[in-house]
């Protein structure tokens, strides 16, 4: 019997721990986060998210050697030009 009390005694502590825990949880969860590509929760303007993306493709590209192959160079273009479908910045003219 004395066994059965213990077992039961445990359970309980062990579902109070848990319920515990799940609770603490959802009160991380409900923290609120910037919503991903929203621009007012942006920590640098796009001006500044631009220059510095241009000075960080200089900077590669001083650093890396020329690759002249022309598969790379199709497959590259094409990915870039999908991906910059979905940019919000607009083309310097």
């Amino acid at each position: 019997m004395t066994w059965n009390k213990t077992l039961s005694s445990t359970l309980k502590r062990s579902l109070l721990l848990m319920t515990l825990m799940t609770s603490s949880l959802q009160v991380v969860s409900e923290e609120s986060l910037p919503e991903l590509g929203d621009t007012s929760s942006s920590a640098i303007s796009l001006d500044s998210e631009y220059r510095l993306g241009r000075l960080y493709m200089a900077q590669l590209r001083r650093s890396l050697p020329d690759l002249q192959d022309p598969i790379v160079q199709d497959y590259t273009e094409h990915l870039i030009y999908r991906v910059g479908e979905y940019s919000q910045l607009q083309e310097e003219d």
